[in-house]
């Protein structure tokens, strides 16, 4: 059971370090008495955490990709302009037509605004400014959950620091009553 627990662990890690699960890794000696020093500040491993999370990578992007919607909708708004040349060269007509040799040059502007267009782009400005929104709360809401998650972790490390040393000390005291026990039944006490 207790090694089904390491692995169930090790693949927790991994999913919350988002680490390849074909690459393993391997961890330190988890008997091994560590210091409270060395026990992971929670701050720290906030930090870490919030900079690796691809999640939270990915949320972040979506909040850009909705402030670019909504600049692309703000563009309509302005009008279009459309500057155009255009070079015509007339090198001659057929033999016979007596045709002459001309260049002709035109310039032009364009410009187009749609100064009514039922309110679909101020509905569409409206939509992206709600997807903003929308997606920086999803991305505040997925650093809530890094957050929840790194402190469950750390509580569950130090619950399971605490069983360990309780367990320590469990042997410790039936390693001395079997000593006690030995000690009893060499002297001919106990059978």
């Amino acid at each position: 059971q207790a090694e089904a627990g390491k692995e169930i662990s090790k693949a927790a890690l991994k999913n919350l370090l988002d680490w390849p699960h074909n690459k393993n890794f391997s961890l330190e000696d988890p008997l091994a008495q560590k210091s409270e020093s060395e026990f992971p500040d929670l701050a720290h491993c906030v930090d870490e955490a919030l900079k690796n999370r691809s999640d939270l990578k990915q949320a972040k992007l979506g909040a850009e990709v909705a402030d670019f919607g909504k600049k692309l909708a703000a563009s309509q708004l302005a009008p279009s302009v459309n500057v155009f040349v255009k070079w015509d060269k007339n090198f001659g007509e057929p033999v016979g037509f007596a045709g002459d040799k001309t260049l002709t040059k035109t310039i032009g502007l364009q410009m187009k605004w749609d100064l009514w267009n039922n309110g679909s782009t101020l509905f569409s400005l409206s939509e992206a400014s709600e997807n903003i929104a929308k997606a920086e709360l999803m991305s505040t809401q997925v650093e809530q959950q890094i957050r929840f998650e790194i402190v469950q972790l750390l509580a569950n490390l130090q619950a399971s620091k605490d069983v360990l040393l309780v367990a320590e000390t469990a042997r410790q005291q039936a390693e001395e009553a079997y000593r006690i026990e030995q000690a009893k039944f060499r002297n001919g006490s106990s059978s």
